[in-house]
């Protein structure tokens, strides 16, 4: 009695591709219709919902507070840096120099010292939302200004405080 072994193959010997190319068709249909997305349908800015919710952190007293501006522009103090990112270098020496003159306190969860600076960054309405994300990369310390690639964080600034203004 000689047994015979389950194959892939029918009773003739050839192999049937048609419902797998027609299941792979299916599939690269489905996400070639559903991943569509038009540049025009991806919105620039973000929308920012009202700051009735919002409310202002109250520091302590001996506690500073540095005020970036993002508008047509990204504002630290008098000094102006372009949006194109190409003074994301001097911005970070800024915010170095800020990070070291700053007084300390330990960190209960990380055990780290981080400085007693609490940053807001004021960003208008129709500020590039772009721009506002490389900050908080830069604010974070967790990017090399010069080249955009991913780093250990040095000098990161720990409070940071968001709130959104109409351009006027």
């Amino acid at each position: 009695m000689r047994h015979r072994h389950p194959s892939i193959a029918g009773e003739s010997g050839h192999l049937d591709l048609v419902p797998l190319i027609d299941c792979i068709f299916l599939i690269l249909l489905f996400f070639v219709l559903a991943g569509r997305l038009d540049g025009d349908q991806r919105p620039e800015q973000i929308t920012v919902p009202p700051g009735r919710t919002a409310s202002r952190i109250h520091e302590p007293e001996h506690w500073s507070r540095e005020i970036i501006q993002v508008g047509t522009d990204v504002r630290l103090g008098a000094q102006h840096y372009a949006l194109d990112g190409s003074d994301w270098t001097g911005l970070r020496t800024a915010l170095d120099r800020i990070h070291d003159h700053a007084g300390r306190i330990v960190d209960r969860q990380t055990g780290r010292m981080i400085p007693e600076v609490i940053v807001e960054v004021r960003a208008d309405v129709d500020a590039p939302c772009g721009t506002v994300q490389g900050l908080q990369q830069l604010l974070s310390d967790t990017v090399d200004p010069g080249t955009g690639l991913p780093k250990p964080a040095q000098k990161p600034f720990i409070h940071l405080a968001f709130s959104a203004r109409d351009a006027g």
